[in-house]
């Protein structure tokens, strides 16, 4: 275990931005089969994988980019444009707090 997280703070950053960005875009198509079912928390896979080894930075492009796609999945069942407002207002605060307390634990683990 202690080897495979060696080799991932060796490996590039943008190629860990972009296995996080091409797992949103899968969990994002998922989500948008399975509309009716909320699987917001599989955001979180990425997200802290991102801000884990690559940065707050890239992991807040990330969480928007991850609000975006669920809004994306949700257009598609949602009838009253203020739930759809309403539900991507709220997605997303919930990601980004997710996103501030995963980078303030890494913050913590690392210092």
């Amino acid at each position: 275990m202690a080897d495979n997280i060696a080799f991932l703070d060796k490996v590039s950053k943008r190629l860990i931005f972009a296995i996080g960005l091409i797992l949103v875009v899968i969990i994002g198509y998922i989500d948008y089969l399975f509309g009716e079912f909320s699987i917001l928390f599989l955001y979180f896979i990425p997200i802290a994988f991102v801000i884990w080894y690559v940065g707050c930075w890239y992991g807040s492009v990330l969480t928007i980019l991850s609000s975006f796609a669920c809004c994306i999945a949700d257009y598609k069942f949602v009838t009253i444009s203020d739930d759809l407002y309403w539900n991507s207002i709220t997605q997303t605060a919930f990601l980004i707090i997710v996103a501030f307390i995963i980078n303030a634990l890494r913050y913590a683990l690392k210092t």
